[in-house]
Parts: C-alpha cells; structure tokens; sequence
C-alpha cells in the first residue's frame, strides 16, 4: 500500500521487496505495486548486494535531477535555473545535486564531504566556497546553514 502511495505522488526511488511471502500471487502483487525487484527471504547477502548494485545500474540511466525551478543534467554536468542555463563547477554542481535529491534533509559539512568527494578530502573552507557560488546564483540563498547541525536546503 505505501509503495503503491508513493508511486502515485510520482515517487521512483528504486525499491527492492525483502520479503517471506513467496507465492506467485505475491510476487505478481508486489510487482503490481511497481517495485523494482523481489527477494524471498531467506537469501544470502550477497545476492542482495548484488540486486542493489543491478538496480543502481539500471536507475542510474536517470541522469536528470529536477526540483523547484533547477534541473541538473549529471552526465552533462548542466545547470539549468527556470530554463537558463547557468555555470557551475563540477563539485559544485555535485553539492547542488545531493541537495536537490535530499531536499528536506540537513547534511553536516563531512556528510557532504563523504557524498561529494571520494578522491581527495577538501577543507571545510572549500565546501562553503563552493556552497557561496551556488548560493550567488539565486536572488535568495538556497542552501542555507543551520548553525551547529549543518547545512539544508530552502525550498522556493
């Protein structure tokens, strides 16, 4: 019934049923329901992670994130605000994103330290940088700290 819900208020997040129901006509209502896959329990973990990692695959071909008046095209690396295209640089953007595909969470500075960067761990001086320059394109700053916790972003 969630799942269902969330569909219908266009929800996509990829969803995995972990399950004990086995039956043919539970299988063929989960799957009526739109989720992605189905797993019986018991299974191994690796064939869940494996499951994960085919799923991510297959969602990954997503590659716009819209949210407000702001679309980010990831494989591009295109930042469009109310159909304008905008320059930003590639972490930047990358902050952006997490916040437009999270938008009602805070994240603290090494959380989008961790999401952001894998290769090589910047200062926290350098994620405010990049956070000013995303803030700079909007007549009202968007990502917003929350003294103490973090940082969210502000919705229009």
């Amino acid at each position: 019934t969630l799942l269902r819900e969330l569909r219908a208020s266009n929800d996509t997040t990829p969803t995995i049923f972990l399950t004990s129901k086995n039956t043919e006509s539970d299988k063929i209502a989960g799957f009526e329901a739109k989720c992605d896959d189905y797993l019986v329990k018991p299974f191994p973990l690796y064939e869940l992670k494996l499951r994960i990692q085919a799923l991510l695959r297959r969602t990954a071909k997503e590659k716009l994130l819209h949210y407000d008046d702001i679309t980010i095209d990831i494989e591009h690396n295109i930042l469009k605000i109310k159909d304008e295209v905008c320059l930003l640089d590639k972490k930047a953007l990358e902050i952006l994103g997490l916040f437009i595909a999270h938008p009602n969470t805070v994240f603290t500075m090494s959380q989008i330290i961790d999401e952001v960067y894998q290769d090589k761990i910047p200062s926290n001086t350098v994620v405010r940088v990049h956070i000013s320059k995303i803030n700079a394109l909007f007549q009202k700053k968007r990502i917003l700290n929350k003294r103490g916790i973090g940082y969210h972003y502000e919705s229009l």
